[in-house]
């Protein structure tokens, strides 16, 4: 009888054990579904991460771009200035220039103004 209670009890212990194992079984597999679903979140962080890489490289030429931008407009300031700096020069000469020309026509009317009279006079003295 004491066979019988020991394959008993060995059988239950055994029952037991099955049970264990097939609740290890469902955690091994939910374990490897959060391992798949981490596989999966990495995947999209390496992606994310070359996308970022991507972005940092077109950055970094947009920033070369706006640097050679900042210099050609740095220039054309200069230019722009050098410029100026004639153009207003050439206005000051053009309006000196103007001013001594009327001067110069100021002159000749009175000169002539001053001939008209003396002519006017002249013909009166001869008539």
């Amino acid at each position: 009888m004491e066979d019988v209670e020991l394959r008993e009890a060995f059988a239950g212990i055994h029952r037991q054990f099955e049970k264990i194992d097939q609740r290890f079984d469902r955690i091994d597999q939910r374990f490897e579904i959060i391992d798949q679903r981490f596989e999966i979140i990495d995947q999209r962080f390496d992606a994310m991460d070359q996308r970022f890489d991507g972005l940092e490289t077109k950055f970094g030429g947009l920033e070369t771009r706006f640097g050679g931008l900042e210099q050609r407009f740095d220039g054309l300031e200069t230019k722009m200035s050098t410029q100026f700096r004639i153009v207003n020069e050439k206005i000051d000469d053009l309006a000196a220039a103007t001013k001594a020309g009327f001067e110069e026509a100021g002159r000749r009317m009175d000169d002539m103004d001053v001939r008209i009279r003396l002519l006017s006079l002249e013909r009166r003295v001869a008539s």
